[in-house]
């Protein structure tokens, strides 16, 4: 294991990458957790800084009551600030995270340092254990995090040794009590180390697994849904889609088209089974070209082709393929996409293959149609019409 993988939790950067947006989650979810706990800490001594300072006695927190009430404002102020910025970065993906949670960190650890320094007089509980808190909740970059705490456990000792100066409120602590703090510090950082390592690593394979399950359940989505020759959607896939698409509430101008190549066989028993293959590969091609149909994710474009009102095709088998339009305004646009498609199949040039021809049958859906099977059965016909009119052009059956 070398120091890059140290940093990244004894992975490599591209799977830590992978998992930032479980990692984003998780510590936005923990820093509003910290923080609205912190929000309400803050809140309260700074009431009972105002309202009733002999409580903070009753507590054995004599120090506090030396505090001017300016801190624990300025400390519900910057609490509060956070508190809008974290609900803001949930809802927004591309806020920067690092923020957030390094000011929460940043916030605790400010608030244990000065109420550690107010108590001049006892060695201070708070910081350590705020700083075995902290390292247990967040997770980002190993070497940077260790820093942060270093670097907050520097200030830290500073005021133990020295006070804050210039605040008569903050003097520095007796040798015997400072020395307690260096020592539960040294044990306490130490610990916080190790734990945020052990912990955080954990955590990221965790991560790992889910990723690795999400993977394999898009793989298997992805092989259930689509057809491997074409890309195009299976028949099943298919007219589950669409049937899914007519039973929901719509207003938009939709069509079925069935498309069908003519000659088929000729080109099987001619050119053999690969060419045909091929053909049924690049007529696929065209048909997504044309539909301009999203082939980046599909393990989710069923779903968003569904929600969004995207146009979506399939392959039934064979050479026959059929397409559910959406988008367009009217019968007319919907024929000049269709002639396109047509065109583009009729000048398709692939070694001995010289222009696909094609069927077309179009079925208009009325606003009220319910019935995919119906619908289908329309477009059926209207292919054959076009079968016999001689083939290669489009026919429709408006509704």
């Amino acid at each position: 294991m070398n120091g890059k993988t140290i940093n990244h939790y004894g992975y490599d950067k591209g799977i830590y990458n992978d998992c930032m947006p479980q990692i984003r989650a998780m510590n936005l979810k923990h820093a509003l957790i910290l923080n609205t706990w912190f929000l309400a800490v803050a809140v309260l001594c700074c009431v009972i800084r105002y309202a009733s300072p002999s409580t903070f006695t009753k507590f054995n927190m004599l120090g506090m009551t030396r505090v001017s009430g300016v801190v624990f404002i300025v400390f519900v102020v910057l609490a509060a600030v956070l508190e809008v910025g974290i609900i803001y970065g949930n809802s927004h993906p591309k806020f920067n995270m690092h923020v957030l949670t390094y000011g929460n960190i940043l916030l605790i650890l400010g608030f244990s340092i000065f109420s550690s320094a107010a108590q001049a007089y006892k060695a201070s509980m708070f910081f350590p254990a705020f700083l075995v808190l902290l390292s247990v909740s967040y997770i980002d970059l190993f070497f940077r995090m260790i820093a942060v705490f270093i670097a907050c456990c520097a200030v830290f000792l500073w005021t133990v040794f020295q006070g804050i100066g210039g605040f008569a409120e903050y003097p520095a602590k007796a040798t015997s009590i400072a020395l307690e703090d260096l020592v539960m510090l040294l044990f306490f950082l130490i610990l916080s180390i190790v734990l945020h390592y052990t912990r955080q690593s954990t955590r990221l394979r965790q991560f790992v697994v889910y990723l690795r399950s999400q993977q394999m359940t898009r793989e298997l989505e992805v092989k259930s849904s689509f057809d491997t020759l074409t890309s195009l959607l299976n028949r099943s896939r298919f007219m589950s889609m669409a049937g899914e698409v007519l039973r929901r509430e719509r207003n938009d101008y939709m069509a079925i088209c069935l498309v069908d190549l003519d000659n088929f066989k000729q080109i099987n028993d001619k050119l053999g089974h690969q060419m045909g293959d091929k053909a049924i590969q690049l007529a696929g091609q065209a048909i997504i070209e044309i539909l301009e149909i999203d082939t980046k994710e599909r393990w989710s474009f069923p779903e968003r082709a569904v929600k969004e009102g995207m146009s979506f095709a399939g392959r039934l088998g064979g050479d026959e393929f059929i397409i559910l339009m959406r988008g367009n305004k009217d019968l007319d646009e919907a024929i000049g996409k269709l002639k396109k498609l047509l065109d583009t199949l009729n000048a398709i040039h692939f070694e001995a293959l010289e222009g696909l021809q094609a069927s077309l049958g179009l079925a208009e859906i009325a606003d009220n149609e319910k019935d995919i099977d119906n619908v289908y059965r329309i477009a059926d016909d209207a292919l054959y019409d076009s079968k016999r009119a001689g083939k290669n052009q489009v026919t429709v059956r408006a509704k």
